[in-house]
C-alpha cells in the first residue's frame, strides 16, 4: 500500500519530507506497471531518499542517527527537542542548520503556497496577499496587510516570480519590508 500525502492545499513538495512520500508513490506505481524493473526502482526511491535525507538533516547527523529516525521526528516536530535531550544539536547540518536563523520569522507571502515550507523551517505566515486563492488582493485587503505587518513587525514578503509583483512592491514601500522573490519549483527561470 502506498503512502499517502495531505489532501487539501497542492504545493506538499515544499516540504522536502513530502517529496519522499511522492517518491514513494511515483515508485510503487511504476513497480506496478513495470515489475520487471522493480529492483531498480526501489534503489532508485533509496538513493532519492538518502539525498533528501543529506541535504535537509545534514551528512552528519544521518549516518549518526539515520535517516528514517530523523524524519519521524522532524514530522512529530520533536526534532530539535530530541537533538537537544540527546546532545546532537550541533550536528544539525543541512538545509534545517542554513534554515535555523529564520525559526519563528514572521513572512507575508502572496499565496498559501508556502504552508508546507514554512511549517517545515520554523516560518510564521500570519496572512496571504491575496484575500482569497487565484483572486488579486483588493486596495482594502492591501492595506489591512499593511497594518499588520507593521503591528506586527513583518518585514519580509515573500512571493512567486509568476505573481504580479505589484501588491509586494506596494507593502514593502509602505512598511520597508524586503521582498524576497523566488520560483516554487525547479527549472530555468530567465533573469
Amino acid at each position: 500500500m502506498g503512502r499517502r500525502c495531505t489532501y487539501g492545499n497542492p504545493h506538499i513538495w515544499l516540504d522536502p519530507l513530502n517529496t519522499k512520500d511522492m517518491a514513494a508513490n511515483i515508485e510503487l506505481g511504476l513497480a506496478a506497471v513495470d515489475p520487471a524493473h522493480k529492483e531498480q526502482y526501489e534503489a532508485n526511491l533509496k538513493r532519492y531518499e538518502a539525498r533528501i535525507d543529506e541535504a535537509l538533516f545534514g551528512a552528519e547527523l544521518v549516518k549518526e542517527v539515520g535517516g528514517k529516525m530523523l524524519t519521524r521526528l522532524a514530522r512529530q516536530d520533536r526534532l530539535a527537542k530530541w537533538l537537544e535531550e540527546k546532545g546532537l544539536t550541533a550536528k544539525l547540518g543541512g538545509w534545517l542548520a542554513q534554515a535555523a536563523p529564520l525559526q519563528g520569522r514572521s513572512v507575508v507571502t502572496y499565496h498559501k503556497s508556502w504552508i508546507y515550507f514554512a511549517s517545515r523551517f520554523g516560518l510564521a505566515i500570519p496572512v496571504e496577499i491575496e484575500e482569497k486563492p487565484g483572486i488579486p488582493p483588493s486596495a482594502r485587503h492591501r492595506d489591512a496587510v499593511v497594518a499588520l505587518m507593521k503591528q506586527q513587525g513583518v518585514h519580509t514578503v515573500l512571493e512567486e516570480v509568476f505573481y504580479d509583483q505589484g501588491a509586494a512592491d506596494y507593502l514593502a514601500a509602505q512598511t520597508g519590508a524586503h521582498e524576497v522573490i523566488v520560483p516554487i519549483d525547479v527549472g530555468e527561470e530567465a533573469g
